[in-house]
């Protein structure tokens, strides 16, 4: 859609920049104002979401089969907001996994439709046998804490999740993108 209304703003205004030219009027310049105006925002548009996703650090956050509840919100979404330190350290946490014999936390997701849904009594397997064994930052330390208390709430519902990563920021989640969803993150 975004590029379509583009197209039509760009056509329009090369088309109407020539008319202006060989017969000045009012409407033509006001046109030719409106089309180039509207070319540019959204060019502005397109151009600045490429760049929040290209800018965006990366994030792992869980994603759950079914929705947990409201009232495990605060539980879960620190978990959502959270994530960075998982994602730099991914590597490093799925070695310390592998020393241990347990799941490697990339096992968890990542994976495309159909999705691959785990016992959240897995993830927390492997959150115990990997803790005390990173050099946890305050980042990373936060990001664990968060996971466990949504692993934790998913278990005692029985509910399965997911790993994913996140780019960009989530002050907008496109409506194509909710529909689209078979799960919930919290």
């Amino acid at each position: 859609m975004l590029n379509f209304g583009m197209l039509l703003a760009v056509v329009g205004a090369l088309v109407t920049f020539p008319e202006l030219w060989r017969e000045p009027s009012v409407v033509a310049a006001a046109s030719a104002t409106i089309l180039t105006a509207a070319a540019v925002w959204l060019a502005w548009i397109r151009i600045s979401g490429v760049w929040h996703c290209i800018a965006a650090r990366p994030r792992v956050v869980p994603y759950f089969q079914t929705r947990l509840g409201a009232n495990d919100k605060p539980y879960t979404s620190g978990a959502f907001v959270h994530g960075f330190g998982v994602a730099n350290k991914m590597v490093v946490l799925d070695a310390a996994a592998s020393e241990r014999g347990v799941a490697q936390p990339s096992d968890f997701g990542f994976s495309d439709e159909p999705r691959r849904w785990w016992d959240a009594r897995d993830g927390l397997r492997t959150l115990d046998a990997i803790a005390g064994s990173v050099a946890d930052s305050d980042e990373l330390g936060q990001d664990l804490a968060a996971l466990r208390s949504a692993l934790e709430m998913a278990a005692e519902k029985e509910i399965q999740f997911a790993l994913l990563v996140r780019l960009g920021p989530d002050d907008f989640i496109s409506p194509v993108e909710m529909d689209n969803r078979k799960g919930s993150f919290w």
